[in-house]
């Protein structure tokens, strides 16, 4: 159980490195001429690639609310099924509607919130995965992504 908790935060270390160096050269090379999806910029493989994580990403999220509804909740498969897949389409079809929504704002709340979230259940794991920091830094960490994560909100929904 140790052993998974650690690999768990040395995995999202790993991805988070490597996503850092990913924007950072995606920046670096294009600068301000950076198009809001910035896989657009970098052509038709990347952009397959970008569809392909898009598509996979929601049918993992898509596959657990469907299970944490059937299980948890006792729900049909098929209704299950609709309350997720009918619901998020439902939304984005009204936000489009009243023009309050585009593919990068939707993108970026959910990045937001999800990443947000995970970055707060990492800090409260850290001790049990036996990696120490001080709780003064895991407090201030905390502080920092939610002040973060609000802000950014905010500067979206403006």
């Amino acid at each position: 159980k140790k052993g998974m908790q650690r690999s768990i935060v040395r995995a999202y270390v790993l991805v988070f490195i490597l996503y850092t160096l990913f924007a950072l050269a995606v920046v670096g090379a294009h600068g301000s001429a950076l198009p809001p999806i910035a896989t657009l910029a970098l052509g038709a493989p990347f952009i397959v690639l970008s569809v392909i994580t898009l598509f996979t990403a929601y049918f993992a999220l898509a596959t657990a609310l469907i299970d944490t509804l059937r299980f948890d909740l006792q729900m049909s498969r098929t209704k299950a099924w609709c309350i997720t897949n009918i619901s998020s389409l439902a939304l984005f079809l009204i936000l489009t509607a009243f023009h309050e929504a585009d593919f990068t704002l939707i993108i970026s709340i959910g990045g937001i919130l999800s990443g947000g979230l995970t970055a707060l259940l990492i800090l409260a794991i850290l001790p049990r995965a036996g990696i120490s920091i001080s709780p003064i830094v895991r407090t201030l960490l905390a502080l920092l992504f939610i002040g973060g994560a609000l802000a950014e909100l905010f500067t979206l929904l403006k």
